[in-house]
């Protein structure tokens, strides 16, 4: 019991009840499910295929079907690399869909500095002398086609939350994502308020994509459970679903400032409708003053009735 209840910072009362309850011991870890079902909707969408005619093509080939295929779709076992690796040759992509950093950094444990940084390493911009960049750094494998059709979003640091959200791709999820991993490690609520901030304003436009789209209430739960290990963090915003809704829905709303529409009054591009419901902050002062305010009314009825 003491090993189970030691005081670690990056533990959640989550881990804690995971452990109690052995639950931690399932055969298929949840982010490993999630990135079977997503990876496999992906592979069948590129390759219009049935599941079983996916693994019929590239799985077994011309081996008799072992029902492996089954087990991914039941959730008894999760896909390996090298089942994505055939997949690819049936459904190209897949590989890429299959290794997206967002995938591991969904786990519902606590992640070190190191691992964090590890996943997150393809996306950094490396410079001529070594090391990595400061300056503009993050590079996704989409950069140089962006540039050339004029949606280029400029990451200005590290913790440039408010562009990685409009850069809008499930490689800058990932990077948002990270942040919000990396804030959790370290304990600075302020990052991880900002780094879920944008990943709510993000979400819409990554569950457009089908295969997130068809695996959308698990990504969601997901991300809530990671959410929810800081919780100052988690209390001082709300999402507001039907904006989620709205934006993931409607294909005329789009992350580029510039092929929005302008205000008719202002001439300014229109603003998003944001999703994040901030809460308020009441000082203690004013706590008190609505206490007297509502004794004082309670003692008024109580007269009155009398």
């Amino acid at each position: 019991m003491k090993r189970i209840l030691s005081p670690d910072p990056q533990t959640s009362l989550r881990d804690i009840l995971l452990r109690l309850n052995r639950a931690g011991a399932r055969r298929v870890e949840e982010w490993h499910g999630y990135r079977t079902r997503l990876t496999l909707s992906y592979a069948q969408e590129r390759a219009q295929l049935s599941l079983p005619e996916l693994a019929e093509k590239s799985i077994y080939v011309a081996r008799t079907m072992s029902g492996l295929h089954e087990k991914w779709a039941d959730g008894s076992t999760a896909l390996s690399r090298g089942s994505a690796v055939k997949l690819e040759k049936v459904a190209p992509g897949t590989l890429e869909v299959f290794d997206l950093p967002l995938l591991p950094l969904l786990a519902q444990r606590p992640l070190s500095e190191g691992e964090i940084f590890t996943l997150l390493l393809p996306y950094r911009r490396a410079q001529k002398a070594g090391g990595h960049s400061e300056l503009l750094p993050w590079q996704f494998p989409d950069e140089q086609e962006r540039i050339r059709y004029k949606d280029f979003v400029p990451i200005m640091s590290v913790t440039d939350t408010e562009n990685l959200f409009l850069y809008g791709t499930p490689h800058s999820f990932s990077a948002l994502l990270g942040i919000a991993r990396l804030a959790e490690s370290k304990g600075d609520v302020m990052l991880h308020l900002r780094a879920f901030q944008g990943i709510y304003r993000s979400l819409p436009f990554i569950l457009r994509a089908p295969w997130f789209h068809q695996n959308r209430s698990e990504l969601i739960e997901l991300l809530h459970s990671i959410r929810c290990r800081m919780h100052l963090s988690a209390a001082l915003f709300d999402v507001d679903w039907d904006v989620i809704s709205r934006q993931e829905t409607d294909p005329t709303i789009t992350l580029c400032r510039w092929r929005r529409p302008r205000c008719s009054v202002t001439g300014r591009f229109v603003d998003l409708e944001d999703p994040i419901l901030e809460a308020e902050i009441v000082p203690g002062l004013e706590v008190k003053r609505r206490r007297l305010v509502a004794a004082r009314k309670k003692e008024k009825r109580g007269r009155s009735g009398a």
